[in-house]
């Protein structure tokens, strides 16, 4: 992914073919009878919702990185994304709570916050720059893209 992540284009085809794939396997084993056709549905459509989820860096949230970076910054896309990320696995700390699974959410919630981290700093050491386009800024171009808005401002000298 490392090679593709400058690439928004290719980023989000490659992301969205794991998910994909999870949901066409679903489907055909829609078509297997018995318990083995049954669990093999239920495993790939929860792994292929479930990576859907926009919570980076799952493949969910590298496409929206990537639907960020078409339209602002790697460094700045990457930032939005996981601060979208965060809110998502906030909730999801949430809901497994209020289903009695608080532990196991947690576990899962802190490896994809250092798992985010960690391609955080990859990105910033990649571009060697640090970005001067806030989180919201990006998505405030993500949701109302102008031409302009498309380069990162100048740092001030």
């Amino acid at each position: 992914m490392e090679s593709v992540s400058h690439r928004p284009g290719i980023e989000f085809r490659v992301a969205a073919a794991g998910p994909a794939i999870n949901l066409l396997l679903a489907a055909v084993f829609l078509l297997v009878p018995g318990n083995l056709g049954k669990g093999g549905t239920l495993i790939n459509l929860v792994f292929g919702l479930g990576n859907l989820l926009p919570a980076f860096p799952l493949d969910g949230g590298r496409m929206l990185r990537a639907w960020l970076a078409s339209r602002a910054p790697l460094l700045a896309a990457t930032r939005a994304a996981i601060a979208v990320s965060h809110w998502i696995l906030l909730l999801a700390l949430a809901i497994a709570g209020w289903y009695g699974e608080f532990l196991l959410a947690l576990l899962l919630c802190v490896f994809l916050y250092i798992a985010g981290q960690e391609e955080l700093m990859q990105v910033l050491l990649r571009t060697g720059t640090d970005s001067t386009v806030d989180p919201g800024e990006v998505m405030r171009r993500a949701l109302r893209p102008d031409e302009k808005d498309k380069a990162e401002p100048p740092a001030p000298s």
